[in-house]
């Protein structure tokens, strides 16, 4: 009955997932000091997202959103169910990808992920190899990349490899070729890009491109 699963800290303030205990902050921890609803009852772990909400996986087949005050906001069934299931699939582990997907690893059915733009659980990310076995931890490096701990070894995702955008620049006429030599990105947003034609520019990935031209010896 003391049991706890997962510790975060958020601004100095401690958020704990206690056994049959839900969510619960640092002033307000101790066995039903407030009344626990039917979802979200025993939580495995608590993650911090871009959307300042709080969000958790537990012992039954759902999602689950709180607020910073410990509140629960909603619960999304990754199974499919629509339906509150109190032993089955679970949600272990969490994390945040650059494109605000939570990846949530489950116990038994690999990874599932929710998109939180549209609150809705998405299909379109695919692995080389498929990973189904129990998801035990996983990690976002500074590269982007995903690590995935599980029971049949350790994978990682690489949102780069083999996954192209590609852009067309707005070549001026008279041009049949434009090498592209270097690209830069600052911190700001804004972005070089070095070509036989000409520099292209913009002050971030929402806007257009566009074209200066660089003369030397009159080339």
């Amino acid at each position: 009955t003391n049991t706890y699963y997962d510790v975060l800290v958020i601004d100095t303030i401690p958020y704990f997932a206690g056994i049959i205990e839900s969510l619960k902050r640092l002033g307000n921890i101790g066995k039903f000091r407030t009344r626990v609803s039917d979802t979200a009852i025993v939580i495995n772990k608590i993650f911090l997202a871009s959307d300042g909400h709080l969000w958790c996986g537990a012992w039954d087949n759902g999602l689950h959103q709180f607020e910073a005050s410990t509140k629960r906001i909603a619960t999304y069934f990754f199974d499919g169910s629509n339906k509150l299931k109190g032993s089955g699939d679970e949600i272990l582990c969490l994390a945040e990808d650059e494109n605000k997907v939570l990846w949530c690893g489950t116990k038994s059915s690999g990874i599932r992920f929710f998109d939180l733009k549209t609150k809705s659980f998405i299909s379109n990310i695919k692995f080389s190899n498929p990973v189904t076995s129990r998801i035990n931890n996983l990690y976002r490096d500074n590269h982007n990349r995903i690590w995935i701990a599980t029971e049949t070894g350790l994978y990682v995702y690489d949102p780069l490899q083999n996954q192209f955008e590609i852009t067309k620049l707005p070549v001026p006429a008279g041009f049949t070729s434009c090498k592209a030599n270097d690209r830069l990105i600052f911190k700001s947003g804004k972005e070089l890009i070095v070509t036989h034609c000409g520099l292209f520019y913009r002050d971030s990935k929402d806007e257009n491109y566009l074209h200066k031209d660089f003369y030397y010896r009159d080339e």
